[in-house]
């Protein structure tokens, strides 16, 4: 029996250390991904930027434009615009925070916090932004 009592509390040793490699990978591994979900939620920014500018810089001037400049009409109004940049930045946000999901926490089940951050991002962008 007595080669039996130190067994137990090796057993345990080395379970406690192969957990806390374990944790330390994961957590390694969560730091050195961490400037790739950043790219992400740069490029859904950047992409709000850049419809936000185009939406009031082009697409409002070119809806109030007079019968003299009939030939510049928009092939969509306005509203149209709107609808369809919201639905591409959600689009955006959904696949980009799956994406993101999956390289910082291995499972795309973990990236619907990523989207809905992005989601949200966008959300506000259009309310604050978007007349």
């Amino acid at each position: 029996m007595k080669p039996y009592q130190n067994l137990v509390p090796d057993i345990f040793d080395s379970t406690a250390k192969y957990l806390e490699n374990m944790n330390q990978w994961s957590l390694k591994r969560k730091q050195q991904t961490l400037p790739y979900i950043a790219i992400f939620y740069f490029s859904v920014a950047m992409f709000l930027f850049i419809i936000i500018v185009i939406s009031n810089m082009m697409f409002a001037p070119l809806s109030h434009t007079g019968t003299a400049a009939s030939f510049i009409k928009p092939i969509i109004s306005q509203s149209e615009s709107r609808r369809l940049f919201l639905h591409a930045a959600l689009i955006e946000s959904m696949f980009g925070g799956l994406i993101a999901g999956k390289i910082n926490e291995d499972s795309f089940a973990d990236g619907l916090k990523h989207v809905a951050i992005l989601s949200i991002m966008s959300g506000i962008a259009f309310y604050l932004f978007m007349h």
